[in-house]
């Protein structure tokens, strides 16, 4: 004969795995994969969690055989799901020696960090929230910019979510920054009406870019020609959402210039 279990005690049995589950939590929420393993993977769209109140950085020293170190600073801003420490290794080969200060944004994005919210890939570059979340993002980094002190004024670069900022900040706080260098981005902001001067922008962006489309960035350059700003805009026929190898060589060689 086989062993019969009384219904209380089946009911008991299965009160207490409830419970056990509800106390130790048997559910746990996915985490959003990492993305800073290539700069050509796709940002997962899970949405960022609350952001942390500063800014924290990282400092690399470029170590080409130079004589001296420049004295103009670069500040390199990452993108969506990355980290300071993963995007300065573009700086691996960098072709002069320099301080380059990494920012970290502010909200926890899978492996990563996330400088503001974004569907993927981004669609309307017109968005009143995104015009609202770009602009906050880049009051932060010129608060950072600000209170850093340098003693010149920094150039700017960023991919991806870096690049839209490295364009939003140079009209955001323009007295503040040398130069700007932005690479798969593009400017959201509204240009001021007031505003009369900018530094010089040189955008990087490739045309088979699907996370962000090179229009965009033929869209903003225009925009701020018709102004009168100096910005120019280098495209790289068969490159996607990436950095590659002959963007990244020009990229630093442009990033040299302006030091």
């Amino acid at each position: 004969m086989g062993l019969q279990l009384k219904k209380p005690i089946i009911f008991a049995y299965i009160s207490t795995i409830l419970l056990f589950c509800s106390l130790l939590g048997c559910h746990r929420e996915k985490q959003p994969p990492s993305e800073t393993s290539s700069y050509s993977s796709e940002p997962s769209q899970t949405p960022p969690t609350s952001p942390t109140p500063t800014l924290k950085s990282r400092t690399i020293h470029t170590s080409a055989q130079v004589s001296a170190v420049a004295s103009r600073p670069i500040v390199a801003i990452h993108g969506l799901g990355d980290t300071p420490s993963h995007f300065s290794q573009i700086f691996d080969a960098a072709p002069f020696s320099a301080v380059v200060i990494l920012p970290q944004a502010p909200t926890p994005y899978g492996t990563g960090y996330s400088w503001f919210p974004v569907a993927i890939p981004v669609r309307s570059a017109n968005s009143t929230a995104l015009k609202k979340d770009v602009l906050s993002a880049a009051n932060q980094l010129c608060a950072f910019i600000h209170e850093s002190n340098f003693e010149k004024k920094p150039v700017i670069t960023g991919f991806s979510q870096g690049g839209i900022l490295a364009f939003s900040t140079a009209v955001t706080c323009p007295s503040d920054i040398h130069a700007s260098i932005p690479v798969a981005g593009f400017l959201p902001l509204t240009i001021p009406d007031s505003l009369r001067d900018i530094p010089p922008i040189t955008a990087f962006h490739g045309t088979e870019d699907g996370i962000i489309e090179s229009v965009k960035a033929r869209e903003s350059i225009a925009q701020l020609q018709q102004r009168g700003f100096h910005a120019k805009l280098v495209e790289y026929p068969n490159v996607g959402h990436t950095i590659s190898p002959d963007m990244q060589q020009e990229l630093m060689r442009t990033l040299g210039s302006y030091l």
